[in-house]
């Protein structure tokens, strides 16, 4: 056998492996990038709702002032008025989305004065409420009486899809992107100094 076919054979075949493995890991990447960009839109179009809502808590087109803007006042429920009616954002953790192999996602839920009904698939949706000082308010129940209220939103999303998959134990164990997002609202309805 001829030692310069054996080298240049073996040379060949290491040159093939490298773009092969190259080629695995660029696809593995834009595979992820993808999940990643699509998840960030998710978030995106839901912060843009809660922002442009909640900016809104007591939004009167008069000038009067509107009595009780804040209807319900719960850490995954809460109801406002404004002039278009009102607004409720809600989650069920027991609402799985069934359509995602994503076991974590539940339903977030928007629902307008009109009765429509947006749902928004999440891994966490907790409301926060503080009052002028910036203590949270732990008895609900006085959020009514008070003006000076600020909500504070926390929210997490992850893909629908495994953005990877490892095998431990046995097991396939996928990691899913996550995109965290969290604020806190000061609406002007509900705090002005003047009422």
């Amino acid at each position: 056998m001829n030692f310069g076919i054996v080298t240049s054979y073996v040379i060949g075949g290491l040159m093939m492996l490298s773009i092969l493995a190259f080629n695995v890991q660029l696809s593995s990447n834009s595979q992820e990038t993808t999940i990643s960009t699509i998840t960030q839109q998710k978030m995106n179009n839901i912060v843009e709702i809660i922002s442009f809502d909640l900016e809104r808590v007591g939004y009167n087109n008069s000038t009067s002032f509107m009595d009780d803007p804040i209807m319900t006042a719960e850490n995954y429920n809460l109801e406002f008025k404004t002039s278009d009616g009102n607004i409720r954002w809600y989650s069920d953790t027991d609402d799985d989305v069934a359509v995602t192999p994503n076991p974590n996602d539940y339903y977030l839920y928007r629902e307008d004065a009109t009765g429509a009904v947006t749902k928004f698939p999440v891994v966490h949706f907790k409301l926060t409420y503080f009052d002028k000082d910036d203590n949270v308010i732990t008895d609900i129940s006085t959020l009514f009486q008070q003006r000076d209220v600020s909500i504070q939103v926390e929210l997490i999303v992850e893909s629908g899809e495994p953005a990877s998959s490892t095998i431990r134990s046995g097991a396939t164990q996928d990691t899913y992107h996550r995109t965290v997002w969290k604020r806190t609202f000061a609406p002007s309805n509900i705090n002005k100094p003047w009422y």
